[in-house]
């Protein structure tokens, strides 16, 4: 059976995206537009194991997919040209498609790589437009019998990606970097700040609640950041519940160039918090590592808490591509000292100072 990957409204909102999985229940390992039709092999409780190619299995939500009556799919998919059109702030790529297969794509550096599960090449014409400084080369590889890759290659490293389906292509918005002053890196960045809750969020031994510490910080990393000439916007401005995904989707929609979740930490039952708590940042997509440690850097200097590191965990606003994006965890609620420490104006500015540090140090890593 064939079957249409759409994503399913939830009570979280919605980012836009389909996730997929190695294994049911496992972290994301794909993340695919709305649209992408695949082979179902088999079923486990509320998930289903599509064919990627003859390689390559993935599962997704029984929630997330529109069972197909009738439709047949080949067991390879002809690619056909490409088609590459500057747009302001943008490079699309049009990829020619005769069904919509599942793809992935990486961004490392200066390179992009595409690749499309299932499919096999017909292209025979790579059509770039008008030359310009950002865009140098693209070429084709047929990696397996049934895996299509595209490389394209830039002057400058990308800034993110978008991808959907249309009108019979795969298309593919690489962004291009912005203008950044070496000087002033802040000046003139969009940066959009997330107070992560409600909905949920930790509650300290005193009743301190997570979401209302966290937008005392982001009103305060709002002004550090405008007075350095960046314009920010918060995803929220009170308590009223913003509901998860739409916190990612609303910076995507204000185009920010930079996505940062304020939050405080909390442990699991079963772990000793005296023995594991301290400062720590969260990424997702592999080339916004440096994101992460920047952040990371200029919380320890500013807040002098233990250092936990930095991670790589499949979170809703850690996981936007169109701008790279993290998540901090400064302090612990359930630590009396952090939650003392977290009442305090002192505490809170010398939080937004650190994420202010290592945003200005993230954009200067970021100029060529």
């Amino acid at each position: 059976p064939v079957v249409e990957l759409r994503e399913a409204p939830a009570v979280f909102g919605s980012d836009g995206v389909v996730a997929g999985r190695s294994a049911p229940g496992a972290t994301i390992a794909w993340l695919w537009a709305n649209g992408v039709r695949a082979r179902v092999t088999g079923r486990r409780n509320e998930a289903v194991r599509i064919a990627l190619d003859s390689q390559t299995d993935a599962w997704v939500d029984l929630s997330d997919v529109a069972w197909l009556a009738g439709i047949k799919l080949e067991s390879r998919v002809r690619v056909g040209a490409v088609r590459l059109n500057r747009r302001p702030g943008r490079l699309e790529v049009r990829v020619i498609l005769a069904e919509p297969v599942p793809y992935s794509v990486r961004i490392k550096d200066r390179r992009a790589t595409l690749v499309l599960y299932g499919a096999y090449s017909d292209t025979d014409r790579i059509r770039h437009g008008p030359e310009d400084d950002f865009f140098r080369q693209a070429e084709w590889e047929q990696l397996t019998r049934d895996r299509y890759v595209l490389r394209l290659d830039f002057a400058h490293r990308p800034w993110g990606y978008k991808a959907r389906y249309e009108s019979g292509a795969l298309v593919v918005d690489v962004r291009v970097p912005p203008a950044i002053d070496p000087e002033r890196p802040l000046e003139g960045r969009r940066i959009v700040v997330d107070p992560g809750h409600p909905p949920a969020g930790a509650t300290g031994p005193t009743r301190l609640y997570e979401g209302d510490v966290n937008l005392a910080i982001a009103v305060r990393l709002k002004r550090l950041l405008e007075r350095e000439g960046a314009r920010v916007t918060l995803t929220r401005t009170d308590r009223a519940t913003v509901r998860l995904y739409d916190r990612p989707q609303r910076a995507e929609l204000l185009q920010a160039e930079v996505l940062v979740s304020i939050h405080n930490n909390a442990l699991p039952d079963g772990v000793n918090p005296f023995e594991n708590h301290g400062t720590s940042v969260y990424y997702f997509h592999p080339g916004e590592v440096d994101l992460a440690r920047e952040l990371q850097r200029g919380l320890l200097r500013t807040l002098g808490l233990r250092d936990l590191g930095i991670f790589r965990a499949s979170l809703a606003l850690a996981r936007p591509t169109w701008m790279p994006s993290a998540l901090t965890e400064g302090a612990f609620m359930m630590i009396p000292e952090h939650e003392a420490a977290l009442r305090t104006p002192q505490f809170q500015e010398a939080y937004a100072r650190g994420v202010v540090d290592g945003l200005r140090a993230f954009l200067k890593r970021r100029l060529d």
